[in-house]
């Protein structure tokens, strides 16, 4: 039987790292600005439909 990964504890998950600018100052104020007073799960829920709608990606781009 293989094994899989495990999945990271939610904790080590989140946060600033090489490639994820959650520590800049211009998201902090954004990511505050959308979720507003929400907390948890409905934040996550805001931030995801913010990211969904205004941030344009190609889930297929070519590649040349």
């Amino acid at each position: 039987m293989r094994g899989t990964a495990a999945y990271p504890k939610p904790v080590d998950a989140l946060g600033a790292t090489d490639v994820i600018e959650a520590d800049a100052p211009t998201i902090r104020e954004l990511a505050d600005r959308v979720a507003g007073d929400a907390e948890g799960a409905e934040a996550a829920r805001l931030l995801f439909d913010w990211v969904r709608d205004e941030i344009a990606y190609d889930m297929a781009p070519e590649v040349d």
